[in-house]
């Protein structure tokens, strides 16, 4: 059978292959070509060695079927496929050969792991995967011989953007044994528009072209704050004139997380009304008191879980209601080229409110630490900014960031009405000059 691959590596793709050593990193920028490259490989190792076992993965199964499964069903032809179990995660080649896929993110998926037998494992957006598993993983490789007896090539197969994690200390600082680093760069990947680089060099800051366009692990200084700190801290109890705009946003949550009914008037957190009450009723008596009580113009709330069914709630009583589904995708051809989806637009419209001095706040020290603590990466080749999700967070802190996410529902809700800093009427501005002043250095 007369069957070409339709991928054509690059030099440094190349050079990746033909190193002998067994934990290989290829990684450094977006747009680098390092999915396809995983991908690649893992074919590659299917095919060369009959009845191989070759796992791929990232920490989370949902992103790898949407992203890297798509690259991978792209590239290997499906007259090779003789089954394909989307449930089990499983791939299975004319030749024997076995592609598994799998998350890494839980005790459950981490169990399952160690009971394997492999000769590849390849792990796409490395970044995100602790070193526990990773280290599991290492011992499960080695262990996979090819129905004829012989033994396969053994590999471990990271494609990582830079981190300031374990990556860094295992393959760039202190280099160990066996360990390599091959840099992917966008300048390599002959399959890029040609204004792609030019594209997001106008979007990124300096340390983000260094970081994601360049591939410079060493201007990694911890985690990437949405929000800086100095700018929540100068937005506790700040004065600032509103049009009358006042509004309500919602939260809701299951279990110990607390729900969460925001009143605001535009941009001006006034009244935070928490409650860890699972019971979707009580909740939304508590919206629609405060809503009636301020003779609300609109509201919000996140319907991605169990946030729809009160939203039904609510709009069957009349209220003027609005949906916001974090998950689904940015809105407007700019936010969509920027953003990995609704969440992340919404939060960055937050992010530009807060530096230009635009944003009230109580001062709730919960509130003020969850705005401090959410951080934001780039994913997928068109180098997308994400935010962190709440499940990492909550690991990361031991509280769900309800009250911040709430917030900015709220802001973004209010984008429309008009926020004047008082200084700028001190200072005589035009209304219209200080709305209206073009993007910033950012380009937001």
């Amino acid at each position: 059978m007369d069957i070409t691959i339709d991928y054509i590596p690059t030099e440094r793709q190349k050079l990746a292959h033909s190193l002998p050593n067994k934990y290989k990193l290829y990684g450094g920028a977006v747009g680098g070509g390092k999915s396809y490259w995983l991908c690649a490989e893992a074919i590659y190792h299917a095919l060369q060695y009959p009845g191989n076992r070759i796992m791929m993965c990232r920490h989370h199964l949902s992103n790898f079927r949407n992203s890297t499964l798509v690259t991978l069903l792209k590239l290997l032809p499906s007259q090779l496929i003789k089954r394909h179990n989307t449930q089990l995660g499983e791939i299975e080649l004319l030749n024997g050969s076995m592609i598994l896929y799998m998350g890494l993110g839980s005790p459950e998926e981490k169990q399952k792991l160690g009971s394997m037998e492999l000769a590849v494992i390849c792990i796409d957006e490395a970044s995100e995967v602790d070193l526990e598993s990773f280290l599991m993983a290492c011992n499960r490789i080695e262990r996979w011989v090819l129905p004829s007896g012989k033994r396969p090539e053994y590999f471990m197969l990271l494609a990582s953007n830079p981190a300031d994690n374990w990556l860094k200390e295992y393959f760039i600082n202190d280099q160990k044994e066996d360990f390599v680093f091959i840099k992917s760069l966008p300048t390599d990947n002959p399959h890029l528009s040609k204004n792609y680089i030019k594209d997001l060099i106008k979007i990124y800051p300096k340390e983000w072209v260094e970081k994601y366009l360049e591939g410079d692990w060493d201007c990694l200084t911890g985690d990437n704050k949405v929000i800086e700190s100095e700018w929540v801290n100068a937005a506790i109890d700040r004065e600032i004139v509103i049009a009358n705009y006042p509004i309500i946003s919602c939260d809701p949550a299951a279990g110990m997380d607390e729900s969460i009914v925001m009143y605001g008037d535009g941009n001006r957190c006034i009244h935070i009304d928490a409650n860890r009450q699972p019971d979707t009723m009580i909740t939304c008596g508590r919206f629609t008191r405060l809503y009636n009580k301020h003779n609300c113009k609109n509201s919000i709330i996140e319907t991605d879980g169990l946030g729809i069914g009160f939203y039904d709630q609510i709009r069957h009583m009349g209220v003027r209601i609005q949906k916001f589904q974090s998950g689904s995708g940015a809105v407007g051809d700019a936010g969509k080229k920027k953003f990995y989806n609704l969440k992340a637009q919404a939060w960055f419209h937050a992010r530009q409110l807060f530096e230009d001095g635009l944003v009230s706040i109580p001062n709730d020290p919960l509130l003020i630490r969850q705005l401090k603590a959410i951080t934001y990466d780039v994913r997928d080749a068109g180098g997308k900014l994400i935010i962190q999700k709440k499940k990492e967070y909550k690991s990361r802190t031991g509280h769900s960031p309800d009250r911040a996410d709430a917030l900015v529902m709220m802001l973004w809700l209010a984008r429309h009405n008009k926020v004047i800093n008082n200084e700028g009427f001190r200072k005589g501005k035009r209304v219209d000059t200080i709305l209206n002043r073009g993007k910033n250095s950012y380009g937001w």
